[in-house]
């Protein structure tokens, strides 16, 4: 994996200052200890920092430039259809074994142009410049796990793999977009193409940018969701085809650098990824590295909110019981104070921390992979949105069509396996979405349930009359209140394009770590995307596909489990133990010129002083605290990052 910058002047007779790259490079090293090489020519200048991550790697000696077309590449990622992509260019076996990811791709380029960016599978983001023409081409993969962030100055363009290499030209300045920082508090989608930073905007999943001629113009090669649904005669063929994708998704991930290694939980979506991985590379006599976070011995049986238990080590051990070149390790962990290493986290990625509590485990599980010579860790990031998805958007979807019996004979097998879920809970799951937004807000409120804005988001008034928030969110198809949708495929599009791990990736690399999901394949989300919402809730089982691959492939200390695994259980413990310093972050807040504008400041104190004694277990509880204030607490700290204000 890589890290790229690249200057482009408006004339090729003005050269880029070798201040300015070392600088560039300085930044980019961080995050590509391996190797640092650039190119330098008529006003262009590209680099790139490289961790090698594949055994190709070791071959890779970018920037390269093609002697059939001139052009220069810049590529980050892993091509996981090398040897498809080498036969439609007439490459032949041998040959490949000595060519890294990069000279496919700019064969590819070479062959079909910007056509061959949709024939490109993995994780990537790529620059190719063209010297003659002055063309330069950015593009980002379909899913979107490498990033790139572009800018245009005066009489120059530059593109880089996060905002704060483009910061190191002088003439970018650092300005936080406050627009885009009200949609991160209120977690709506972001503008099209729109970074927090002012000026600098950034390449959604599947789309590419030409630069030429003095413009710029973004185009889309790939969207999810419009491929249509899959008709089989059998559900069980869709098991099957689930089956085939996840292994198809698996396969060339595993090809690393080193001991492979895998995030292991006691949920679906890890467990499934370890089980296939191990038994893919028992057939070839290779091991796998299982890592599972957990609390220390005596705190794993504490209380955990309804529908969660605090001890994954059950599950993951019982799925590493049932493979024998499984190495398991439990690595245990506890959750410093939220605020440890906060500063650190926000200028690795240039974000807000969305969950304090959950980088510190993350981060545990990463160090440990590494002391045992790891540099890939394969995890089940977002599976919700592919192979654990749970079908309910089916039950909204016969309810709001007015297919009552078909509707009521799907909430009675519901029934008869979940008994504890109460029968009020199918009319009010099924009428949220049609009853207007401040009734249901004031029903679920008398009922002492449910959760407005305010109580997950700490964004002030002021910022919220500013921008409108409820109509900017109708402009978006976005309900604040989370009340679900009938269409299964919109409800899991959007969050593919509002969240983003490229930046998460990164910050991994920049430890020596390449995380890979193949939960996330592009095959894989399309298929998943394709499967019709009813197999998904089949005979009324949540997330039947899964469940039904899953016998004989998960134990049933998995699949048999009512509870999720609760990561980071510890949480309201730590932050207890930080609240003097929680309290002190906020009065240093109170004391910067603008932070007050953008978040509730008064609120965030209330919630320090009313601080609950017991029972923080409820979900309101954790809304109000893990969610809203830890997270403001990360947005007020990037907001002094942004600025370069520490008081």
């Amino acid at each position: 994996m890589s890290a790229l910058a690249g200057i482009i002047h408006a004339t090729p007779d003005r050269p880029v200052e070798r201040s300015t790259r070392d600088r560039l490079a300085a930044v980019l090293s961080r995050y590509g200890r391996d190797a640092q090489n650039g190119w330098s020519r008529g006003g262009a200048l590209l680099l790139r920092s490289l961790l090698r991550t594949t055994p190709e790697d070791c071959l890779d000696s970018q920037p390269l430039q093609s002697p059939a077309s001139g052009r220069v590449l810049l590529f980050d990622g892993r091509l996981d259809n090398r040897e498809a992509l080498a036969r439609q260019l007439d490459i032949a076996a041998a040959d490949l074994r000595l060519l890294a990811d990069s000279a496919v791709v700019i064969r590819a380029l070479d062959a079909w142009g910007e056509q061959a960016l949709d024939r490109l599978l993995g994780d990537f983001a790529l620059a190719s410049w063209e010297p003659g023409p002055r063309r330069l081409l950015l593009a980002r993969d379909a899913v979107g796990y490498r990033p790139m962030f572009w800018v245009r100055g005066e009489g120059f363009f530059a593109f880089a793999s996060l905002p704060k290499v483009l910061f190191a030209i002088p003439d970018v300045p650092r300005r936080l977009r406050e627009d885009a920082l009200h949609d991160y508090l209120c977690l709506l989608p972001l503008d099209k193409q729109a970074t927090l930073f002012h000026g600098i905007f950034r390449l959604e999943p599947g789309q590419y940018l030409v630069v030429e001629g003095g413009r710029e113009e973004v185009r889309r090669y790939h969207r999810f969701g419009e491929s249509g649904l899959l008709k089989l005669a059998d559900p069980r063929e869709y098991v099957d085809g689930l089956a085939e994708q996840i292994g198809r998704a698996v396969a060339p991930r595993l090809r690393a650098l080193g001991p492979l290694a895998c995030e292991l939980s006691s949920g679906l979506d890890s467990s499934t990824v370890a089980a296939v991985a191990a038994r893919q590379l028992g057939k070839t006599g290779q091991r796998l590295l299982a890592l599972t976070a957990v609390l220390p011995e005596g705190r794993r049986d504490g209380p955990a909110p309804p529908g969660f238990h605090r001890d994954e080590g059950p599950g993951a051990r019982a799925l590493a019981a049932m493979h024998a070149n499984i190495d398991h390790v439990l690595v245990e962990s506890t959750t410093p104070s939220p605020l440890q290493g906060l500063q650190e986290r926000i200028e690795s990625t240039d974000r807000p921390v969305f969950n304090p509590c959950n980088a510190h485990w993350v981060q545990a599980l990463g160090q440990a992979a590494q002391e045992r010579g790891a540099r890939t860790l394969l995890n089940g990031w977002q599976g919700n949105l592919t192979i654990s998805h749970d079908g309910l958007p089916w039950l909204q979807y016969l309810f709001s069509r007015g297919r009552l019996l078909a509707w009521r004979k799907l909430a009675r097998s519901m029934r008869r396996r979940y008994p504890w879920v109460p029968r009020r809970w199918f009319f009010e799951f099924c009428l949220a979405p049609h009853v207007p937004a401040s009734l249901w807000s004031a029903y679920q409120r008398r009922r002492g349930s449910g959760k407005d804005l305010a109580d997950y988001s700490a964004a002030s008034r002021v910022l919220q009359r500013r921008y409108d928030t409820p109509r900017r969110a109708r402009q978006r198809g976005w309900d604040l209140l989370y009340r679900g949708h009938p269409n299964g495929v919109r409800l899991r599009v959007q969050p593919l394009y509002q969240v983003e791990f490229a930046e998460t990736c990164l910050a991994m690399n920049a430890s020596g770590l390449d995380p890979r999901s193949p939960t996330m394949d592009r095959r894989l989300v399309e298929y998943c995307l394709s499967i019709p919402e009813a197999v998904y809730l089949h005979e009324g089982c949540l997330q039947w596909p899964l469940r039904e691959l899953g016998r004989g492939l998960l134990p049933e200390e998995i699949l048999a489990s009512r509870t999720r695994g609760y990561q980071a259980g510890d949480w309201f413990e730590s932050a207890t133990a930080a609240r003097a310093e929680l309290g002190s972050l906020l009065a240093q807040f109170r004391q910067h010129e603008s932070i007050g504008d953008y978040l509730d400041l008064d609120g965030l104190q209330q919630l320090l002083d009313d601080w609950p004694a017991d029972d923080w277990q409820r979900p309101e509880v954790e809304t109000r605290y893990r969610n809203k204030l830890l997270r403001a607490m990360s947005v007020g700290a990037f907001v002094r990052y942004v600025e370069n204000d520490n008081r």
